[in-house]
């Protein structure tokens, strides 16, 4: 494929296959990174195991987590409009 070629993904128009490629690398980059710290932080804090059992004492901790990550999300929607 010439670099002059236009090739359209999801509505955007990349100038060559270079770029089209460059942005799925890091978006594999990005998971592959997320995915690492994930299981390095399970690793090192072995407790993570147990979480069931304390968010089953305790559920009025899970739903105050759970209700902060919903308020996160629709402030970062609230933002992007």
């Amino acid at each position: 494929m010439k670099p002059a070629q236009k090739t359209t993904t999801n509505g955007r128009t990349l100038k060559n296959v270079y770029t089209l490629l460059k942005r799925t690398g890091k978006g594999a980059y990005l998971a592959a990174n997320t995915g690492y710290r994930a299981g390095y932080f399970m690793a090192k804090h072995p407790e993570l195991e147990n979480a069931r059992t304390h968010l089953q004492k305790n559920y009025k901790v899970g739903l105050f987590a759970i209700a902060g990550i919903i308020l996160g999300i629709m402030a970062f929607l609230m933002m992007k409009k």
